[in-house]
């Protein structure tokens, strides 16, 4: 790939440049509610939607009845915040809530109450939604409103290839309740086909972090090779995690994991995606691509 870097990487710089990032949301999970007096009142709601485990339980309660040298009563432990409800998928479902609150003390020179533990919150059924994603996820590419700017930039490396963008999906999804859905077309004088995000919508790339992408290949494919990529615009900076045919899992989906190099440090980001080779007899296939995380370095 990197003999041909140095013309794709002046088309993608400039394409780059036209796009526009304001689309993405940053997602925070709420907190369950605070106990009452008189022992806890019940756990706020969780902030949380689908696929994640319900908020804490609010705290318990002061006791204000005892008496002096009588025994005062402790709070009740708050219930944990409701779990939300998850979506359908084919992934597992949510995780645990987490405990409630602890009982109260009393106030007056009592004996201290029992301790008295909340119960946490049920996760909700299904797989992890996009809008259920706490702030430190490092989910970045979900497609659950639109494409995120990710293209068929098959056009960059062939003019007189068939291209066709990539739209948002309900159709299949790994998470959420959508992906991209990308229509591969034999065709033209090259067996590439390319859909990817480029310059400033890739975001950063922290070098001993990793780029995991799911992909679905579906039944019957003819792909030769599909593969995650990244790149710099430094000539030759592709890195990628590639499988051959007899590796892909048809009818599945597929993860990529790709290891950011020390070399990227303080360059700029050119183009993030998935390449395709196609095959002998290659028909017209969709495949899905979905969930794409960049997790920085422990």
């Amino acid at each position: 790939m990197s003999s041909r870097l140095a013309l794709i990487a002046v088309a993608l710089m400039v394409t780059a440049c036209e796009l526009d990032d304001s689309n993405l949301d940053v997602q925070v999970d709420g907190t369950g509610g605070k106990g009452g007096d008189f022992g806890g009142s019940t756990g706020g709601t969780s902030g949380g939607t689908p696929g994640r485990g319900g908020g804490g339980g609010g705290a318990g309660g002061t006791s204000t009845m005892g008496v002096t040298g009588g025994v005062g009563a402790g709070g009740a432990g708050g219930t944990g915040g409701a779990g939300g409800t998850g979506t359908t998928s084919t992934k597992t479902g949510g995780m645990s809530g987490t405990a409630g609150a602890t009982g109260g003390t009393s106030a007056m020179g009592g004996t201290g109450g029992t301790v008295g533990n909340g119960t946490g919150g049920v996760g909700g059924a299904g797989g992890m939604s996009d809008a259920g994603v706490p702030p430190d996820d490092p989910l970045r590419f979900h497609f659950e409103t639109d494409t995120q700017e990710w293209r068929d930039n098959t056009r960059y490396r062939c003019e007189a290839c068939p291209s066709f963008d990539p739209v948002r999906s309900e159709e299949m999804f790994f998470s959420g309740n959508a992906s991209l859905a990308f229509r591969v077309e034999n065709g033209g004088p090259s067996r590439e086909r390319v859909v990817a995000v480029a310059g400033k919508h890739i975001g950063t790339l922290p070098p001993g972090g990793t780029i995991t992408t799911r992909v679905f290949i579906p039944e019957g494919h003819r792909f030769n090779s599909v593969e995650a990529f990244a790149q710099t615009t430094r000539v030759g900076s592709w890195v990628s995690d590639r499988r051959v045919a007899l590796q892909i899992q048809a009818g599945k989906w597929n993860r990529f994991a790709i290891t950011i190099p020390e070399a990227f440090k303080d360059e700029v980001p050119l183009e993030l995606g998935v390449l395709f080779i196609l095959g002998n007899g290659m028909t017209t296939t969709t495949v899905f691509v979905d969930h794409v995380t960049v997790v920085p370095a422990p």
